[in-house]
């Protein structure tokens, strides 16, 4: 099980923070973003506004999924 974690920017005031698991591995971060357009957290349109998209560990992933 992996667990990931996406920073999308809308702009100067807006950010969103996705994250999700996935059984499997995921290579890059093109790989995530991928994976998480056909989860559908995420639209095709925007993956050009992804800031970053990284492999987190699991107990980050119920940090930041308990806020």
């Amino acid at each position: 099980m992996g667990y990931y974690e996406i920073l999308v920017t809308y702009g100067r005031d807006c950010d969103d923070v996705i994250c999700f698991k996935y059984k499997g591995f995921l290579n890059d971060s093109n790989d995530i973003v991928t994976q998480a357009i056909e989860l559908g957290f995420l639209g095709e349109e925007d993956r050009h506004k992804v800031k970053s998209a990284r492999s987190i560990s699991k107990h980050e992933y119920r940090y930041i999924s308990e806020k």
